[in-house]
């Protein structure tokens, strides 16, 4: 988790990418800036087109065909990633930092024994083994990600798995080389709740043991809640608060991030209050708005949030918010939502 004076692991700044389409130029990712830190899980969290995951596959630069970086850096072991060739990022993908994708039957090879493919990734990265330690590896990492009796289901296929043992598998393979810096991408979306909860606390178990960093990305706040400790909020491709999982869940700086803790059902609060939705639809990414991308849905809009998107303002310790509402020129009184920031 981070520490004081501690320098990150991975550097993202003012990072844009776009996508051409038939319909226009499309603005996925419009300034992001994030440090991640050795042995923290951070989470990135949004509604689907809020450029979360396009944030994530940029850092590994697997975007489409019609993708690309237009600006930013992505400093990583004195390495740019968003400007690196193709030799430097073999040398990283897979073996510095890995990813698990949401869904593992379109990311498993059907036709391939789940051993075999763990073995790709270690023969990919660690060349000095042979193929005797090569096997052992895969079933070791079979046994690490609690696979049950991993000789015999090391030559079975996907389709012999469930889904929490096929998504299991995708993490055998991402850790396989005990990689510094792991993506995981919606890893729990098509699960339930109870596997949901075993992979969680598969990853918690697996960042304390190989000491790696988590980047979480997800549109579920309950996970959120249950593995990050430290947390960015994307909305229209840009970030609109950073704090620790607490905090945005205590007392959230950014009325976007109120919107979202509203909506879902949370036991632990006042079981009389009654969830609300979000009005409105995201902004259209082929013509972004130049003000703050929320400001058409936030009922506590000013003249100014259409005008010019706000910079990330501290909102206490170790937290910002892209608000206009904690401009220090911002009037005082008659908005409930930064009175509360303000006192809160």
């Amino acid at each position: 988790m981070r520490q004081a004076g501690a320098s990150p692991i991975l550097s993202v700044k003012n990072l844009r990418t776009a996508f051409v389409t038939s319909g226009g130029r499309v603005d996925a990712v419009r300034g992001v800036s994030f440090d991640l830190y050795r042995g923290e899980v951070l989470g990135i969290v949004g509604e689907s087109g809020s450029g979360k995951t396009v944030m994530s596959t940029s850092i590994l630069r697997l975007l489409p065909s019609n993708g690309l970086i237009v600006g930013g850096e992505i400093a990583f072991d004195g390495i740019d990633l968003a400007k690196a060739g193709t030799r430097a990022l073999r040398k990283i993908r897979g073996n510095r930092i890995s990813m698990i994708f949401q869904d593992p039957m379109s990311s498993l090879n059907p036709l391939v024994p789940i051993g075999a493919q763990i073995e790709e990734m270690i023969i990919e990265h660690r060349k000095e083994l042979s193929m005797a330690e090569v096997r052992a590896e895969a079933l070791r990492l079979l046994g690490l990600v609690r696979i049950p009796e991993p000789e015999s289901r090391y030559r079975a296929y996907p389709h012999e798995f469930s889904g929490g043992m096929r998504q299991r598998v995708m993490i055998a393979i991402a850790i396989a080389c005990g990689p510094d810096v792991v993506i995981a991408d919606e890893p729990t979306t098509a699960l339930d709740v109870t596997i949901q909860e075993q992979i969680l606390m598969l990853l918690r178990s697996l960042r304390d043991e190989l000491d790696m960093s988590v980047i979480f990305i997800t549109h579920d706040l309950g996970v959120v809640a249950e593995i990050c400790t430290r947390v960015i909020v994307m909305y229209g491709g840009r970030i609109m608060e950073e704090a620790s999982a607490d905090d945005i869940f205590d007392s959230p700086a950014h009325p976007y991030t109120a919107g979202l803790l509203a909506s879902v059902p949370n036991m632990v609060l006042d079981k009389a209050l009654s969830l609300s939705s979000i009005p409105g639809s995201p902004p259209d990414m082929t013509r972004p708005p130049d003000g703050c991308p929320f400001a058409p849905r936030c009922g506590h809009a000013m003249n100014i949030c259409q005008a010019g998107m706000p910079p990330m303002y501290s909102a206490g310790e170790s937290r910002f918010s892209a608000c206009w509402l904690l401009a220090p020129e911002a009037p005082t009184g008659g908005n409930s939502f930064r009175d509360g920031l303000r006192h809160g």
